[in-house]
Formats: C-alpha cells, structure tokens, sequence
C-alpha cells in the first residue's frame, strides 16, 4: 500500500469496545523481560493522570515500520534504495486468442491482487518563517515588548548512488530560490534572515524520493518574543497532531498552515484540553497553494491550559506548526515553534530531554505532555532513558489518562541529565515534551525572571536519518546530539559531521544501550557543522538540542532527526472477470 510522511495518515479512529485486557498483560510482561533495565525512583508528578491503581501493566509496543539496518561507512546514504519502476504487467482475467481459438476464460479472478508500483516524486519541506508577534504586528516599544528577531535556515540533500541531487530552497510560492551546491557528499544551503516561511523543494532520483532535511531556527534576545525558537521544517501532510503550548491569559499559541502543493487544501481542526476535546471557531480553513494562513489559536480555542491540535487537509496537504509565546505580566516567559509529532502509537520516544537541577516543588517545571485520543481511559508508563539506566516517572501501576483529556506529567525533581522520555500505553497516545530554562530578572520587572522554553516532539525510531542544525556558530553556541534507543539490544549508530559546503567533516560511532540514551556535542565533529546523517542497525530516535548561554539566562529549542523517506511504495489492484 502507499506509505507517506510519519504525519501523512488518517487519524486513527475510536477504540471501538472493551479491548482484552488479559492479551496486554501477557505481552507487557514478556516486555519487561526483554527489556531488563531497572528503575532509579520516581518524581512527582502533575496534571489530571491519576494512580492506575489494578488497571493492570502496560501493552506491548504498537505496530512497527522499520527497516532492516543498511551498512555503515562514509556514504552509506548512497545506496539507491528499493527500487521503483513505470512498468505494469497486468495478468487479465479475460480470454487469451491462440490459434483463432479462444482458450476458456476463469469464471473468478485470481485473490491475489496486482501489486503496481508507484513513482517517487518530490520531497517538500516547509520552513516557519522568523517569529512574529501573536497579531501578526510589533509589540510596544516603550514597555519593552518590541523584539528584533534574527533567523536561519538550513537545508541538505544526500545523493542516491551516482546521481547528482537537485534541490532549491526558497520562498514558499513556487519559483525563485537557491539551488543548492556542495561536494559528492552532500548538497547544501543556508538561507539567512527570510522574510517570512521557507520551502526545501528536493526532486527525486530516478528509483528514490530525495533523502532531505531541514530546519530553520530564529532567536530575539529581547523584548516578548525573546527566545530561540527552532524546528524541522515538516513535509506537507494529510495529519497532523501538534501537542503543546497554551492560549491562558499571557500565552499565545498561533497556528501556521502551508500549502507546498498546487491546488488548494481544505483543513479542519480539532483541539483537546486537560478536560478533553473542545469546541474549536473556524474549523474550516482554505489554504491556496503556495501559500500560509495563520490563525491565532487563543481566539478559536480560548484558555486551554493543556492544548493538542488534530490538523486534517482535504484536496492538498499542509505542513503545520504552531508558534507558542508566553509572558509573565511583562517579562518574556519563553517562545518556540510546536512541530508535528508522531501519530498515536502504544509507544513514544521523545528524544533531547536535557534536565537541570530542580526541586520537586518548582513552579512551572519541565513536563510530558500525553494525549488521550481515545474514547476510553487508558494507563501509561513514563520513563526516562538516560546513559546509565532508567528513571521511572510513574508507579508500577502507571498513571490513568481519561478518554479524551491531556495530561501533564511534572519533572521537576528529576534527576539532571540528558535523557530520551518513553511513554507506553495501553491504548493509542500521543506525545510530545515541554523544557524550561529560568534565568535571571529583566530590567522591566526586576521580580521576575525571564525563562525560554522548548517543545520536543516524539519521533518514531529509525534506522536512517539526516538532521539539518541551523544558526550554529550564530544564533546557536552548542548543540548537543541526543540518540534515544527503546530496543533491548544495544544500537551502534554511525554520525557523519557535514560542513557548509557539503564536505564531511568526520565521522564517529556512537554506541546507545537498551533502553538508554547517548549524547554527542555536535562541535566534537569539527568546526562548521551544517548538518549531520546517522546510520544506525537499531532503530533510534534522535534529536539536536541547541543553546545560546545569554546574559540573562539559557536559550534553548530542540531540532528533530528526519527519515530518509524513501520506501517502497505500491498499490494493489484486482481485476475481476465479468
């Protein structure tokens, strides 16, 4: 069957009845067997999640789409990939002519179906332009609220065997851009202060979608919108679930669609909130192709503590993202853009949780966010994955999420640490991590500190990926390489460094353990980072957590490792005899 982007099913529908809750005990257990790996403690934790109390453990781990692991070396990402061809050879199951005759034709069709291959086309990533006050104007310079806002984005594309990739970054609306340029390795781009959202338009080889990344990262350190937002730029889908942010009074939480397509898409929404799904104004919106349409969340989804949105495209598909911005009477409490995460799964990997030092009763903590999309209430397990083990965020009875609702689970009081959260459940859920840096006070409330956040979706793992790292070296001063592993067996994962020009930089292997995490600081490649490829025989999930040490306080965002999306892709088609 036809597979597209991570983002690109249909929402899963409804649990439909009671599910065999004996079924899921005996695989939970054989789970926990293989995984093997113990528990540090528990935190405190947060939000509407209650004690499951004898609801039972956890179910095994969803279903899985991954790849058997490619070998490793310098080009590994050439490899052509499963290859693809125009041809169609259709077994009728009408009469053949033979000699004037005409042999007996069968009164049924054969019950297997034809299996038709279907072309690559392009890959089209799409780039949040640099932030933007929540009406879309700038806010009052004379309190301070005015912020200057400088941004980057970066794009590679990886050859497959011999042939040359051919990619141009630019503007959103088809035409003009920068095509991109580099060695054998790799080709590359940076487009410095766009003036508003950005696409990577990469076309495919003659077997294989383009192997793509992108990113684009902005940073005000100043005014309402200081902070350093960043996120992958998201191919156009047909789904899409955004878990985080808020529309509570001093928060805003502002939707972008895009159109990379050519003809207009037709996108409804629906919203959940700590109580479930609420009512959403203006569900249906028009987005013409090539361009974005922006819409101000707090207005269609007034003071949703705890908000995750379901964005579902007819006629076309959309990349979409949220800006999120928050402030604390006048202080700047943190802004960044909420990137698609993965799509109800049992499990959830979200990778580049870095913790700091905090006490179990801080005010507005580091949390997991976890949605219930189902209509039954389901129990889930959180963990973290670090370098030496696991942290349990939950009990052995796990925490009960009702149908419908988000939950919060609380961090604070975690150990610090760079980790990768694991979320499994019974039923379908969907995930997605919230950072918070505290700094000191700004000039304009010398009471409160400013903080910057950062929105880590979940990923599903992999054993392929490439990640764009935008702003290094300008708007960023470090990145650190998160690799989550939720296998038991150990993961030996191969990073190639490239430069701006599309060189490698170097190369190092990374050994993850079972159920655990490594870190690698991006600068330890070399000097000139662009991007990065990783080539793992483990399915991973990996992420770039990015920096900026300002005089006030840590910046901070988180960039996602995106899949070389080249499958096979088919249709089956039947013909049946009259």
């Amino acid at each position: 069957m036809a597979t597209d982007s991570d983002h690109d099913a249909p929402a899963p529908a409804a649990p439909a009845g009671k599910r065999d809750k004996a079924e899921k005990r005996d695989k939970a257990g054989k789970r926990q067997k293989d995984r093997g790996a113990g528990s540090r403690g528990s935190t405190a934790r947060a939000g509407t999640a209650t004690p499951a109390g004898e609801r039972g453990t956890a179910a095994g781990r969803g279903p899985e789409n991954r790849t058997s692991a490619p070998s490793r070396g310098r080009t590994t990402w050439r490899r052509v990939g499963a290859t693809l061809s125009g041809a169609l050879v259709l077994a009728l199951a009408g009469g053949v002519a033979v000699g004037g005759g005409l042999l007996e034709r069968p009164r049924a069709a054969s019950s297997d179906p034809l299996v038709v291959a279907v072309p690559p086309t392009q890959v089209a990533l799409a780039c949040p332009g640099p932030g933007e006050a929540p009406d879309g104007g700038a806010t009052d310079s004379e309190l301070g609220g005015a912020s200057v806002t400088t941004a980057d984005v970066r794009a590679l594309v990886l050859p497959r065997g011999d042939e040359e990739p051919r990619a141009v970054l630019g503007p959103l609306a088809e035409g003009g851009g920068e095509t991109l340029t580099g060695t054998g390795d790799a080709v590359v781009a940076t487009l410095a202060q766009p003036e508003g959202s950005s696409v990577l338009r990469a076309e495919p080889s003659a077997s294989a979608a383009a192997f793509a990344a992108a990113a684009g990262a902005s940073r005000a350190d100043t005014g309402d919108l200081r902070g350093l937002a960043a996120a992958s730029c998201p191919p156009g889908a047909t789904s899409s679930w955004l878990v985080g942010g808020t529309t509570e009074l001093g928060a805003s939480a502002v939707l972008a669609l895009r159109n990379v397509g050519s003809t207009p898409a037709t996108v409804s929404l629906r919203a959940w909130d700590a109580v479930g799904e609420v009512a959403v104004g203006g569900t249906s919106i028009l987005v013409p192709p090539g361009q974005e349409v922006r819409q101000a969340l707090e207005a269609s989804v007034p003071d949703a503590e705890r908000l995750a949105v379901l964005v579902t495209a007819t006629g076309g598909q959309v990349s979409a993202t949220v800006q999120t911005s928050q402030l604390t009477g006048l202080t700047p409490a943190g802004t960044d853009v909420v990137a698609p995460t993965a799509m109800p799964a049992l499990e959830q990997l979200v990778p580049g949780v870095v913790l700091t030092t905090t006490t179990v009763d801080e005010s507005d903590p580091s949390l997991v966010r976890i949605l219930n999309p189902g209509d039954e209430p389901t129990t889930v397990r959180l963990e973290l994955l670090g370098s030496d083990g696991t942290t349990a965020l939950t009990d052995d009875a796990g925490l009960v999420v009702e149908a419908g609702a988000v939950a919060d689970v609380s961090l604070a009081g975690a150990p610090a640490g760079t980790f990768t959260v694991r979320a499994v459940a019974d039923d379908p859920v969907v995930a997605a991590a919230m950072l918070v840096r505290r700094g000191e006070p700004a000039p304009e409330d010398p009471d409160v500190p400013v903080m910057d956040r950062a929105w880590l979706p979940a990923l599903p793992p992999v054993t392929s990926a490439a990640l764009a790292l935008p702003g290094v070296g300008s708007l960023v001063d470090r990145g650190v390489l998160v690799i989550g592993n939720g296998e038991a067996d150990t993961a030996e994962v191969m990073v190639t460094a490239l430069n701006g020009g599309g060189e490698v930089l170097g190369t190092q292997e990374v050994t993850v353990p079972g159920s655990g995490s490594a870190a690698l600081e991006v600068t330890s490649l070399g000097s000139g980072v662009s991007g990065v490829v990783l080539e793992s025989d483990v399915p991973v999930s990996s992420a770039a957590v990015l920096t900026f040490a300002d005089v006030l306080g840590e910046l901070i965002a988180v960039v996602g490792a995106q899949a070389d999306p080249q499958v096979e892709r088919s249709a089956a088609v039947t013909i049946s005899g009259s």
